[in-house]
């Protein structure tokens, strides 16, 4: 359905773009695009599928949540110091190499 829809947008956008029809045809199927977008119909669907959308990313980002912590647990990490996914289990300034010479000079 999405697929569908994104290809009538990009032909509808390729015909404007790819005619001379000028503005009176451009405008006509603005105000047809607007009577799709406003129909009660289309404005159910679309809230189906948010709604649809946010069960689905909160459900896999508890999934991969819960993936770190037995990753954690499995590789002998402290859960009760370092919560997953906050910002104190994280090294607050990068480290870098402090080797001298050719190879710690950045190249040109």
């Amino acid at each position: 359905m999405v697929k569908k829809l994104i290809f009538a947008v990009g032909a509808g956008l390729g015909y404007i773009l790819g005619t001379r029809a000028g503005r009176e045809k451009y405008n006509q199927m603005q105000a047809k695009a607007r009577q799709v977008i406003d129909n009660p119909t289309v404005q159910e669907a679309t809230g189906l599928v948010k709604t649809e959308a946010t069960r689905l990313y909160d459900e896999g980002r508890q999934v991969v949540r819960d993936k770190v912590r037995g990753l954690r647990l499995r590789n002998g990490h402290d859960l009760e110091s370092t919560a997953v996914g906050s910002r104190s289990s994280y090294p607050t300034t990068p480290t870098y190499p402090t080797t001298s010479g050719p190879e710690a000079s950045p190249m040109p």
